[in-house]
């Protein structure tokens, strides 16, 4: 094929026009990171990016300290999911209850229902409140491995969870996903 001038320049053009674009891409700030919010909840938390605010969802659980209505927002990407959600125990099942003893039987009890490998697991203490931290494996469909990070808050009689997972290691200590868990605040 024989490029006259007139095919040259439009050929000049097109790549002059696609390389501005790329440039531009490239020059936009960092995607929006969106804000979950409840005042029923009484928490505030922002989402890892490529995360949208779903609705709440309820359902009754039964807990080692009685039946509660658990909240939940559950949220789906491509190549992860996160949850965030809260619950009451009955202030009466608490009584006299050693809180830390509370908390870790609580994290315990959903990583054995799980079928979940608790890889590490640390005690903090998050704006005065008893948290726990554990990064654990699951086993899911097709015997692919999911890494897990999922935090406890405990705000007497509140338990506040919130957790990441992915197929993908590496996306459990990204710095996204860091923030996501550094952002959650319980709201008074």
């Amino acid at each position: 094929m024989k490029l006259t001038r007139k095919h040259l320049f439009i050929s000049m053009f097109i790549l002059f026009f696609a390389s501005c674009l790329v440039v531009v891409e490239a020059g936009k700030p960092g995607a929006k990171r969106e804000i979950l919010s409840s005042v029923a909840g009484k928490f505030r938390v922002t989402l890892p990016i490529g995360y949208t605010v779903p609705p709440v969802d309820s359902q009754f659980i039964n807990t080692d300290f009685g039946e509660t209505m658990f909240y939940a927002y559950l949220m789906d990407t491509k190549k992860s999911s996160c949850m965030v959600g809260y619950y009451d125990y009955p202030l009466d099942s608490l009584q006299g209850k050693d809180i830390s003893a509370v908390i870790d039987t609580t994290q315990m009890r959903i990583i054995s229902n799980m079928n979940g490998k608790l890889t590490r697991k640390y005690k903090l203490i998050r704006d005065g409140l008893p948290t726990r931290t554990s990064y654990f494996t699951t086993i899911s469909r097709g015997d692919t491995t999911s890494y897990w990070r999922f935090e406890l808050v405990f705000a007497k009689p509140r338990v506040y969870q919130f957790g990441f997972t992915s197929s993908n290691k590496a996306l459990i200590e990204a710095a996204d996903t860091k923030s996501f868990f550094d952002s959650f605040k319980v709201l008074k």
